[in-house]
């Protein structure tokens, strides 16, 4: 019974996260953002445009933002920064077949390669257990220290704490000449008792300093039947209703994703030059084919788990005259989706 319902949670907590993902874009915002950075990067204002640039990329994701984001960053002197975001937009459209856009994301970054500034955060062999360093507040992973990584010029902080050791921390000028430079990382020192901080009780011990956690009363003959056998086929009922609108979703999904793909082609030049517009019309079209493949997996994963769970649900007992009370009550909430989709396509910026 558990285990049903797991899985109906795990399968609606999916659905929830792609919904929430659709929802929070906001393609018409991102497109004046996209508009007004380009107009600013025209003007030599990248302060402003590369803010721009950053938040039409989260409202509505696309290669050819991410190209220019990358292009506004190098103008900032944020060359690693530039370099990485170049051959991410590199990855990206070897994987959807664009080559014209991978070649001018790689040859961009193989220009930046050699001009790249780069810091190794040097630890002791021999250091304390539980050891953590960060640069500028991001963990950096035990198999990067005394990496030379490439950082963006400029000042960076690095802080290092293990448990029972006094943290240390540090910063450093790292210059824009391409150089590399090293940081050492002392021992850490014990802690006095003074200092060290008090345990911290264990998060399922209590909910609060003062209010331990309830235990949950044995369950009768007449809940168990209620809340195992309805309960499964109420789960197989859900998951069924979320595997239906993941699959018209990916429906939808595909057709705007093939009709946004139709609009691009308008404006593309034989040679496969496009417009602004056309561009962000197979952007959008990208967008849209990755919901509909997400839609179309959710839904057929959600229908086959349905299946399971009534097909192995036990019988009905009378007992179980409650469970059909409330599932008679039970509603299947629907969820909306913006556009997107699995489609590979190719263009011009």
């Amino acid at each position: 019974m558990r285990r049903s319902h797991a899985l109906v949670v795990a399968l609606a907590s999916s659905i929830s996260l792609v919904a929430g993902a659709a929802h929070a874009g906001d393609p018409a915002s991102a497109q004046v953002l996209f508009n007004e950075a380009r107009n600013q990067m025209k003007d030599g204002n990248f302060a402003k445009a590369c803010p721009m640039l950053e938040e039409s990329q989260r409202l509505d994701p696309g290669v050819g933002t991410q190209f220019n984001l990358a292009d506004c960053y190098e103008h900032q002197g944020r060359t690693a920064s530039s370099w990485a975001l170049f051959l991410e937009v590199a990855a990206t459209t070897k994987a959807t077949g664009q080559s014209a856009r991978e070649q001018a994301a790689r040859a961009r970054a193989a220009a930046l390669a050699p001009h790249l500034s780069r810091l190794a955060i040097a630890v002791p062999t021999s250091h304390a257990e539980g050891l953590e360093v960060t640069r500028d507040r991001t963990v950096v992973a035990p198999a990067l220290w005394g990496v030379a990584v490439p950082v963006d010029p400029g000042p960076h902080a690095v802080r290092v704490t293990a448990p029972g050791r006094k943290p240390w921390q540090s910063s450093v000028v790292i210059p824009a000449d391409g150089t590399a430079l090293a940081l050492a990382v002392p021992e850490l020192e014990p802690q006095s008792k003074a200092e060290a901080a008090e345990p911290t009780p264990p998060a399922s011990a209590t909910t609060s300093d003062t209010e331990p956690l309830a235990t949950a009363p044995p369950a009768t003959h007449e809940s168990s039947a209620s809340g195992g056998v309805g309960g499964q086929r109420i789960g197989a009922l859900v998951a069924g209703g979320v595997g239906a609108v993941g699959l018209v979703v990916g429906s939808v999904a595909g057709i705007v994703a093939l009709a946004k793909h139709d609009e691009s082609d308008q404006g593309c030049s034989a040679s496969n030059v496009c417009s602004a517009s056309a561009g962000a019309a197979r952007d959008s079209a990208i967008h849209a084919g990755n919901v509909s493949t997400g839609a179309f997996v959710v839904g057929l994963l959600a229908g086959a788990a349905g299946v399971v769970l009534w097909v192995t649900a036990p019988p009905t007992t009378p007992a179980a005259s409650t469970s059909s009370a409330s599932t008679a009550s039970l509603g299947v909430v629907p969820v909306w989706w913006s556009a997107g989709g699995g489609v590979a396509l190719t263009g011009g910026w």
